[in-house]
């Protein structure tokens, strides 16, 4: 089963499509999802164009999707390929990795904290269904009225800590978020220092 999703910056999930089984790839997926084909059709109030700093030339808004995703006006993905890129595209493709980092750790923070997504739900699918929209809501909750997040940024009882976030540092490009640990069964201190401390729904 699978969760098709759009993720806004501040780590929170904006739309959900979830119930499609896994065999279908992405692409048909979002065509035949309510926002994807809506979206396609030109039908979703989404925001107009606008002109980029500097330019005269109005540009669409965009949604970044994966290689799995068609490209189409709102949807963005990268170049195919790897090694006859030129550098122009090649430096896109990096920049749109990087946005996409976002929805990747949407994702990850989302399978980290409710675990019972980690596992097969031994369920009918439309109770499923049911756990995995409810997930998704406690989380957006959560996220948003997390009350350490504006008394202190690096407090070690927020819902998503700085760590667990992929992020740039200036000697190195990319720390992966320590998500991954959770989600691989070896938590870092703090987050289990965290869950102790606020009842975090880690272990559901």
């Amino acid at each position: 089963m699978v969760l098709m999703a759009v993720c806004n910056a501040r780590y929170c999930f904006t739309m959900i499509d979830v119930g499609t089984f896994g065999r279908e790839g992405d692409a048909g997926i979002f065509s035949r999802s309510k926002f994807g084909s809506q979206l396609i059709a030109g039908q979703l109030p989404v925001t107009r164009p606008e002109c980029l700093p500097g330019t005269q030339t109005p540009r669409p808004h965009v949604f970044e999707g994966d290689e799995g995703f068609p490209l189409r006006v709102n949807v963005t993905r990268p170049y195919p390929g790897s090694s006859d890129l030129g550098d122009t595209k090649k430096i896109y493709n990096y920049l749109h990795s990087r946005a996409r980092r976002i929805s990747e750790d949407c994702f990850g923070i989302l399978d980290a904290r409710w675990r019972i997504l980690g596992q097969a739900l031994v369920v009918a699918p439309e109770k499923a269904v049911t756990f995995v929209k409810a997930c998704v809501a406690l989380y957006n909750d959560l996220c948003t009225t997390d009350t350490s997040a504006t008394d202190n940024a690096e407090s070690s009882t927020r819902y998503i800590h700085p760590t667990f976030l992929d992020h740039s540092t200036p000697t190195v490009d990319l720390r992966l978020g320590e998500w991954r640990q959770v989600v691989q069964g070896t938590p870092a201190s703090w987050t289990q220092g965290t869950c102790r401390q606020t009842g975090l729904p880690e272990l559901l």
